[in-house]
């Protein structure tokens, strides 16, 4: 039984984690059950036509003439059958160009309709049209003044594949432009605006993604311009060929770069986007918790109410009436769900409580260590709340897949399995860490009275805030007026206040071991918090402002289960990677991963300190967003957030990416360690004192050290988009440093540098430096050792 608990410790963060997200997302993402046929859909979309923003194109030459008409007789290439056509005009006001991609120009014969234009009335005009036709890309009239060229004219080939990326380009800013309109005609309704934010963030990635596609080509058609030269001076004549080759690249190195910027600008637009939602949901927030309504002690308040509630029961029993009509059609089908969830769920039942018992029975002799307690609790709360919530989940999905969660029974249904997870994860979790019943599996300790009142509160939270989601799911489903609302928040936050109130008269033991402060405290540190909370809750429902006496409320219960959840994810950590006790034998009965290794005791101290380290990390990844949902942010939001943080958000006019910065500092390390193991190679094979002369080789290792620390710190803030010109003025500042007070210092680096190159003494002389003297063990920059007798 020893054997299972310690490979159960690796077991419980993983649990726990997954059960605090599960616990909390379930109060944002099950109240928000999609609707039939609305799954897939990422918020409204206004429709706006392809050809909202064009720009002039290389390949479909800048006509200026829009009335003229190709020559009698004059033949064009058939277009591409392989690729439909999308003919595009030129917008008007359009300031930004389209890109396309070039090649190296190559020598073509024929005739004009060989041949790329670019401006009206150049010798290339038809080619451009035959060019752009090959490759699927809009086609422009044909200019009335199309000339022949010598055969020996070079042009210059579009790419189909970057035209697609210049199309997807004018999408993205379309794309943006009708997601903003969008926006604004939906301010009002903030679960739709959410729905907004994936679909910016693929803009912004596809802008990037395109822009990064498209370098190239701008790289391409600049470094072929550059080789022609500059045109030649006034009243200096070049090859006609030249000159159209000029105008050719001059234009689709404008259009290209013109391009790259549109991308840019699609990016930036969508961050500012994203930032517009965030701010327009918050002034809905804070207006919605500003606006003041009747109060609850109005007597027309609960006169309204009271009238409307006959109806609202008729309306509530009509829904069920015609779902028990439907269910009755499906009698064997829903017979079969509730049996199969209801076997599901005893059997685990019955399989957790005997888990549990064995669990429990496995420390037989004294009482169970810190480590044994919190991770037999980490693996009993979900062993309770896993039947219970399997039994839940095979109801709904049975069913929803028999079309009976349709309407408002779908709200109704999805309140309920939200309802039924927070209470289950609720009692399972104040059980498991608290143990009323079992002071000695007690985890918590907050003594044995404490423990009952404690336990009995949160229960009744629970049941309170279970009854609340319930019953503003069916105001919500069947639409009731205001007065309904008011009254039914105003009792939930009450009940709130009062239970915080009962809280705050609990008198938490004190640990002997803890701190003078804390002991100082007595066990009151919780109730000034609790009472000022109870006070706002009442003063705000009181006063007509109920908006903000419910979230308060609700909030503050959502954070409390947030942070406890967190804190025994922390006491997980602190028992799987307990250090061990200095020249301690490993216990009898111990669990810890670190603590239970047959190792070392110094081993076994550096493996529980960097295992530890590794928890506290993995601990904040899952704090981030878990106190996120609870202060209210959406999935979307987090998720946005997260995005932003990792790869990238503007301070200040400079863009800061952490996973540029993770990088880096990766390669920093990686550099730092090749290195090191460069200089040891070079030890142990080249510069060996048996083979070089050992100053020589205590140089050259020395110096290959600094070597690869300098080239790592300049690829790690290379990466990290650090512009290494800015190093200047740090090095400016130094230098006024140095000048005032750090002489010593460079004057000992200078020292530690000539001592290396040139050798004045090496490693192995005897020295004598005032009335020390030894053997020289180790030069450096900074000094120089010596062994003494």
């Amino acid at each position: 039984m020893l054997t299972l608990l310690r490979r159960s410790a690796m077991v419980q963060p993983l649990a726990t984690g997954v059960l605090v997200l599960a616990l909390l997302l379930s109060s944002n993402v099950l109240a928000q059950a999609p609707s039939e046929g609305a799954a897939n859909s990422t918020g409204p979309q206004e429709v706006v036509p392809p050809n909202r923003m064009n720009w002039p194109s290389a390949w479909t030459s800048d006509v200026t003439d829009n009335s003229a008409k190709p020559k009698d007789g004059e033949k064009t290439a058939p277009p591409n059958q392989t690729e439909p056509q999308q003919p595009v005009a030129p917008a008007a006001g359009a300031d930004t160009q389209s890109r396309t991609g070039v090649i190296i120009p190559a020598p073509q014969t024929g005739t004009d309709s060989n041949r790329l234009g670019v401006q009206n009335g150049t010798p290339d005009a038809a080619a451009a049209r035959n060019s752009s036709q090959e490759q699927g890309a809009p086609v422009a009239a044909p200019a009335t003044d199309v000339q022949a060229v010598p055969a020996e004219q070079q042009s210059i080939e579009l790419k189909g594949q970057v035209a697609k990326h210049i199309e997807a380009a004018k999408s993205a800013v379309t794309r943006l432009t009708s997601l903003a309109k969008s926006v604004e005609r939906i301010r009002e309704r903030d679960d739709e605006l959410t729905k907004l934010l994936p679909a910016i963030e693929k803009i912004i990635a596809d802008a990037k993604d395109t822009e990064t596609k498209l370098q190239p080509a701008l790289a391409n058609s600049r470094s072929l311009l550059e080789k022609l030269g500059p045109a030649p001076a006034d009243g200096k004549k070049e090859a006609d060929d030249i000159a159209a080759l000029r105008k050719r690249l001059t234009a689709v190195v404008a259009e290209i770069d013109g391009a790259v910027k549109t991308t840019e600008l699609a990016g930036t637009g969508g961050r500012q986007l994203i930032g517009r939602i965030q701010e327009i949901r918050l002034e809905n927030f804070r207006d919605g918790l500003e606006a003041r309504s009747p109060s609850v002690l109005s007597a027309q308040v609960w006169k309204e109410g009271l009238s409307i509630l006959p109806d609202a029961g008729k309306q509530l029993s009509t829904v069920f009436s015609e779902w028990i009509g439907r269910a009755k059609k499906r009698q064997n089908e829903i017979f079969t769900v509730f049996a199969l969830a209801l076997l599901f769920g005893l059997g685990l039942q019955i399989a957790s409580r005997r888990i549990r018992v064995r669990l429990r029975g496995a420390t037989t002799t004294g009482t169970p260590t810190f480590s044994q307690r919190s991770i037999v609790a980490g693996l009993d709360a979900p062993l309770r709340m896993l039947p219970k919530i399997v039994f839940g989940t095979i109801l709904f999905i049975g069913l929803n897949s028999l079309d009976l969660l349709y309407l408002q029974i779908e709200g109704l249904a999805a309140a309920a399995f939200k309802a039924l997870v927070i209470a289950s994860a609720g009692l399972a979790f104040t059980t498991a860490y608290l143990q009323p019943a079992r002071p000695q599996w007690r985890v918590l300790d907050s003594g044995d009275r404490a423990a009952w009142q404690i336990r009995r509160i949160i229960r009744l939270g629970i049941a309170v805030f279970v009854l609340d989601v319930l019953g503003r799911q069916v105001i919500s489903e069947l639409s009731l007026p205001l007065s309904i609302n008011i009254i039914w928040s105003s009792i939930a936050a009450l009940s709130f206040a009062l239970i915080f109130l009962y809280a705050a008269r609990i008198r938490l033991a004190v640990p002997e071991t803890s701190g003078a402060r804390l002991a100082l405290l007595g066990g009151h540190v919780h109730k000034a918090p609790l009472l000022i909370a109870a006070v706002a809750i009442i003063v705000s429902v009181l006063s007509g402002y109920v908006a903000l006496g419910h979230f308060i409320a609700t909030r503050l219960l959502i954070l409390a289960a947030a942070s406890f959840l967190l804190v025994i994810f922390y006491l997980a950590n602190r028992a799987i990677a307990r250090e061990p006790d200095q020249n301690q034998p490993v216990a009898e009965g111990a669990v810890g991963v670190v603590e239970s290794a047959g190792l070392p005791i110094d081993v076994r101290r550096k493996l529980a300190r960097g295992l530890s380290i590794l928890l506290d990390i993995a601990l904040f990844l899952i704090a981030v967003p878990v106190l996120l949902i609870a202060f209210g942010f959406s999935p979307p939001e987090i998720s946005t957030l997260l995005k932003q943080a990792v790869f990238g958000f503007e301070i200040g006019g400079v863009e800061i990416s952490l996973f540029k910065v993770g990088v880096a500092v990766a390669l920093f390390a990686g550099i730092v360690f090749a290195s090191r193991m460069l200089q040891r190679w070079l030890g142990d094979t080249i510069l060996h004192p048996s083979r070089t002369d050992q100053g020589l080789g205590n140089s050259i290792r020395t110096g290959v050290g600094y070597l690869g620390f300098i080239i790592a710190a300049i690829t790690g803030l290379s990466y990290a988009g650090l512009d290494i010109t800015n190093l200047a003025i740090v090095a400016g500042a130094l230098s006024v440093g140095i000048g005032f007070g750090l002489q010593s210092i460079v004057n000992n680096f200078v020292s530690g540098l000539i001592l290396l190159v040139e050798r004045p003494i090496k490693v192995g002389d005897w020295i004598k430096v005032g009335e020390l003297q030894g053997h020289v063990r180790k030069i450096s920059v900074r000094s120089t050792e010596i062994e003494t007798f």
